[in-house]
């Protein structure tokens, strides 16, 4: 299976299963009652109080977060604004350290969001 499969499975599995659903679930229930239920609200939360709104939550990483974001840009772009910050999983840090030519150096500590900006 590629990635993405082997993932499903794992969210399936016995040690995360419901949990992930449940977690998931309080997730948005809350940021709807943060947020107001509008598109302002999401406004005024920004793109990095909505990160970290998301990152408060169990089996929520920056992977998963990327996607999301990436799902709501198109509905919300003023709130959810890509080109000042999305979040990259860890294999888009190990890619880039590899293109950039840092090896294995800081690979965490680095702000990809920025790294990759200046390669356009």
């Amino acid at each position: 299976l590629s990635g993405d499969g082997t993932a499903v499975k794992f969210r399936f599995s016995a040690n995360q299963g419901l949990e992930v659903l449940r977690a998931w679930r309080q997730c948005a229930q809350e940021l709807l009652a943060r947020v107001g239920g509008s598109a302002h609200g999401l406004e005024t939360l920004g793109v990095w109080g909505l990160y970290r709104h998301f990152r408060g939550f169990p089996f929520l990483a920056d992977l998963s977060i990327k996607e999301i974001f990436c799902y709501l840009y198109p509905a919300y772009p003023h709130a959810v604004d890509v080109n000042r910050f999305i979040p990259v999983g860890a294999g888009a840090r190990r890619g880039g350290a590899t293109v950039l030519g840092y090896g294995d150096r800081d690979t965490d500590a680095r702000d990809w969001h920025e790294e990759f900006r200046k390669m356009l």
